[in-house]
């Protein structure tokens, strides 16, 4: 069981770091603001208006640190409830739009559905270099289908496990396309946020969470 999440923020937040930096900076306005003070000449005092402007542009800087911090504290609240989401799946078999799979011990497995009766059906396996290894006439009747492959090309000869890719292509009598979908079902093995992205291992391929139709638990024996 893998769990890992890219998103995580540093021990020091950016907020932080502003806040820090706009700290320093204000401690020397008040260093350089109190020695103008006691060294102003008294017939022509410090032009007040000036100081009081950079008074305002602190507080609406540390304002908006403020702002920010509340903000990363909301994505980090975010990210930990999106991983507790995500361990629920952990173990369970689902049902996901792909049209990747892995083959293993000989067989790999997908689901296809076309949305009309075609005039040929066409399915065809790539591996991961995009190159057609095996093709084989699929079903033309409007619905979803089953296809089991062995994991033989076809000339017979076995392939390596690994992850391969289906590709359907359904014609009508006038040769136009018809629409497909593919997907596959298989036990959630890991799961990761990349860039904000949820993502779950399934047959050792990595689908987005929105891709999942449907969850189910494996019943022991």
């Amino acid at each position: 069981m893998e769990v890992n999440n890219n998103t995580a923020i540093g021990n020091t937040s950016g907020a932080a770091l502003s806040s820090a930096s706009l700290a320093e900076n204000f401690d020397t306005f008040l260093t350089l603001l109190t020695t103008q003070l006691q060294n102003q000449d008294p017939l022509e005092p410090l032009d007040t208006n000036e100081f009081t402007d950079q008074l305002v542009s602190f507080t609406s800087v540390e304002q908006e640190i403020a702002t920010n911090k509340n903000l990363e504290q909301l994505l980090d609240m975010f990210a930990a409830s999106q991983n507790a989401d995500l361990v629920n799946y952990l173990g369970k078999t689902v049902e996901v739009v792909s049209d990747s799979t892995e083959l293993r011990d000989g067989a790999a497995s997908w689901s296809y559905a076309i949305d009309a009766d075609s005039e040929s059906t066409k399915l065809l396996v790539l591996d991961e270099n995009d190159k057609v290894v095996f093709t084989a006439d699929g079903e033309t009747d409007a619905g979803l289908h089953d296809f089991v492959w062995d994991g033989n090309d076809n000339n017979g000869n076995p392939l390596p496990e690994g992850s391969y890719r289906l590709e359907v292509a359904a014609l009508n009598g006038d040769n136009e396309e018809i629409a497909t979908a593919i997907k596959t079902t298989g036990p959630v093995s890991s799961f990761e946020v990349i860039n904000g992205q949820a993502l779950i291992t399934v047959n050792g391929v990595k689908v987005p969470i929105q891709n999942v139709l449907k969850v189910s638990v494996t019943e022991s024996i």
